[in-house]
């Protein structure tokens, strides 16, 4: 009996303190959840680079909770008052912010980020007036080669200049289309050379058995392959290809998988790229075809 008068005591106090404060439920965050009309932000180019936009959460009393959607379909989230994001591509991206505070999270409230134009980036790949053609750059030393994973460099194996002539694949040509669908265009005169762990899964009459080194194997590039270029959040560059896409050289079935490859270096006359695989690291050096 002594505890129910208690409890009840307790509570009437909270009620008496309550009604003695007139502000509660008024102020965003402490009493109710902060409302749609709570939330103030700013978004703002950067005038160094169009394409970076600067995002601060301007209101008070109150935290944000951003979701805002990337050309490739995932969302960046984050409850950071100030932040920036750099946009590769032009278009209009879906975004989203919430406010929470003590009384709980409103709801969502919609905007819109506008990006006129693509990075410039992208054109030293794809060639802005006229396509780029790439070619392996066969007469430098590690245009072809594989690693340990700790290192960046072909410290395991690295082919040497012209080492694979006559292999099919110093004939190889790749070009990235800029569409609306950005086409990915390989060019193999109907072989490539693949690494031995993928001999029998693209030419498994060929090598029904797999096979112990690495060989050359017919290829002709089905139709709707595209690729894709993207940053991480550390600012490093990616390219993926879609519908098992590969840059000319197959290194593990794994690759058919529309893995990333990483830009270690991108230049108006050089491209090298990084796979990581499972325990090992490939690299790949190509060239604008004069």
């Amino acid at each position: 009996m002594k505890a129910k008068k208690y409890i009840l005591g307790l509570l009437g106090m909270a009620l008496f303190f309550t009604a003695c404060d007139p502000d509660v439920g008024d102020k965003p965050g402490i009493g109710n959840a902060p409302s749609v009309d709570d939330i103030k932000f700013t978004m703002t180019p950067s005038a160094q680079d169009a394409n970076t936009i600067q995002f601060d959460f301007t209101s008070d009393l109150i935290s944000p909770y951003w979701a805002i959607k990337k050309l490739d379909g995932s969302v960046m989230s984050t409850n950071k008052r100030s932040f920036s994001m750099k946009y590769m591509w032009a278009g209009e991206y879906d975004g989203s912010i919430q406010a929470f505070g003590r009384g709980g999270l409103s709801e969502p409230k919609a905007f819109k980020v506008s990006v006129p134009n693509n990075d410039p980036i992208i054109y030293i790949l794809t060639g802005k007036d006229t396509p780029k053609v790439w070619i392996w750059d066969s007469s430098v030393a590690g245009h072809l080669g594989c690693g340990e994973p700790s290192t960046t460099t072909p410290n395991w194996w690295s082919a040497g200049p012209n080492e694979l002539k006559g292999r099919g694949i110093y004939d190889d040509e790749l070009t990235f289309i800029l569409n609306s669908t950005r086409d990915y265009s390989l060019k193999t005169n109907n072989d490539i050379y693949v690494n031995e762990a993928a001999a029998k899964t693209m030419a498994p009459d060929l090598f029904p058995n797999g096979s112990d080194v690495a060989v050359t194997v017919p290829y002709t590039q089905p139709k709707g392959q595209t690729w894709f270029m993207d940053r991480d959040a550390d600012g490093k560059l990616y390219l993926t290809f879609s519908n098992k896409g590969f840059p000319s050289y197959v290194a593990h079935p794994d690759v058919l998988g529309n893995v990333r490859y990483e830009i270690l270096e991108l230049t108006e006359n050089t491209l090298q790229l990084q796979w990581k695989g499972s325990g090992i690291n490939w690299y790949m050096r190509f060239k604008v075809k004069q």
